[in-house]
């Protein structure tokens, strides 16, 4: 089994999540109510509920999982998630399946699911609550923004694209892929020759989101830790590139690290396009 990354208190609150099936079973004292369907779980909704859960407003026990399709238990929620054929922010509505909706994530062209929904809107909150749980160092604003930006690119946008049946690619696929995050947490659902109910589907869903929470958070966690301290290492390496030939076109780091994304973005910034055309490394 995968051991788990989440900071502390965002796995406690994923794996204490109090998850009903009726308001029958409300526990006292519930201050937020947080709507998704009942039945299969799919792999966009275990996220979306799972990134809302790390927020602050939503990570208490008081933040309640309410897994229905009825519509007037679902009208009586906070916040509901890919249920209810209604996509209006002001109300915290995020479905997607309804026959109009064609909403995307600025700058790409891969059609929202509910997690790319949830990551939209509250995406940026969603990483500062990671980062500052892991850390406590500022967090930085810079590397929020470029965050953001990446963890869709290199994981909620091919949950999207999933959920919504959009290949991969054009044409017939050379092989298949059987073991992505969506496939496995497809597997967590109970067999059509297991026992079948409610409580069974509840509890499969808190290990549904625990899944996608964990792999969302170590790509979070590996950005902030290993991949955004390379850029100090690339920036250095431009600044002295003269010491090191004087033509300017050769940059030597320190040490070998991701460099390639730092390096587009620090010549765009400093006008260098083109300038380079050797990196060196030991």
């Amino acid at each position: 089994m995968m051991k788990s990354i989440l900071p502390p208190t965002i796995l406690q609150s994923l794996s204490t999540s109090n998850i009903i099936s009726s308001l029958s079973e409300l526990p006292s004292g519930c201050r937020y109510l947080i709507g998704t369907h009942d039945g299969t779980f799919h792999c966009d909704e275990s996220l979306a509920i799972g990134l809302l859960k790390m927020l602050p407003n939503y990570m208490s026990s008081d933040a309640v999982i309410v897994r229905t399709r009825n519509p007037e238990i679902l009208q009586k929620c906070d916040i509901v998630v890919d249920v209810g054929a209604k996509y209006d922010p002001s109300a915290h509505r995020y479905d997607h399946h309804q026959r109009e909706f064609s909403g995307v994530l600025g700058g790409y062209k891969t059609k929202l699911s509910s997690a790319g929904l949830v990551y939209q809107h509250f995406g940026k909150d969603i990483l500062r609550s990671i980062l500052s749980s892991d850390s406590t160092e500022p967090v930085s604003e810079e590397f929020i923004d470029i965050c953001f930006d990446k963890v869709y690119k290199g994981f909620v946008e091919h949950i999207d694209a999933i959920d919504n049946g959009i290949s991969v690619a054009d044409g017939p696929l050379r092989y298949l892929v059987t073991t992505t995050l969506s496939s496995r947490i497809s597997h967590l659902n109970p067999a059509w020759n297991e026992p079948q109910s409610a409580e069974l589907s509840n509890e499969q869903f808190r290990s549904a989101m625990l899944l996608a929470c964990n792999e969302f958070s170590g790509q979070v966690l590996g950005l902030a830790r290993a991949w955004w301290p390379a850029r100090e290492v690339v920036a250095r390496a431009l600044q002295e590139r003269l010491e090191v030939h004087p033509s300017g076109q050769i940059a030597m780091l320190a040490q070998a690290c991701p460099w390639k994304d730092h390096l587009f973005d620090l010549e765009a910034e400093q006008g260098l396009v083109g300038r380079l055309l050797y990196v060196l490394y030991p």
